[in-house]
């Protein structure tokens, strides 16, 4: 569930982006490309990031600016919040994502 301050700043988008008149309810950081994992990997890789998510309850971040950010291909485009980590659970997470894709040889994508 969004916090009170982050519903208060989704609502403030109207201003900015008057077709903007939603709140999502599907929030998300990306901690990876889009990825093609073989079958015989997807369970126990699910199970991985299920337990590097259990590591920590929440993420303080610090709202910052708007962006906006097209896929590799160039067929979506984001409306992204651009956000600084309080504290560094964003940095554990990121370094725990790429020790796990490295022992799957994927490639990284945040360095």
């Amino acid at each position: 569930e969004p916090t009170e301050d982050l519903l208060s700043f989704m609502t403030s988008l109207g201003t900015e982006l008057p077709s903007a008149n939603f709140i999502p309810n599907d929030l998300h950081i990306s901690f990876t490309r889009t990825l093609i994992l073989k079958y015989h990997w997807i369970e126990s890789f699910v199970e991985s990031v299920k337990d590097l998510t259990r590591k920590t309850d929440r993420l303080a971040l610090q709202m910052e600016n708007l962006k906006i950010y097209c896929n590799e291909e160039r067929t979506r485009t984001f409306l992204g919040i651009e956000c600084s980590c309080l504290d560094q659970t964003l940095d554990f997470f990121m370094d725990s994502m790429n020790k796990l894709l490295s022992e799957y040889k994927l490639p990284s994508f945040y360095e």
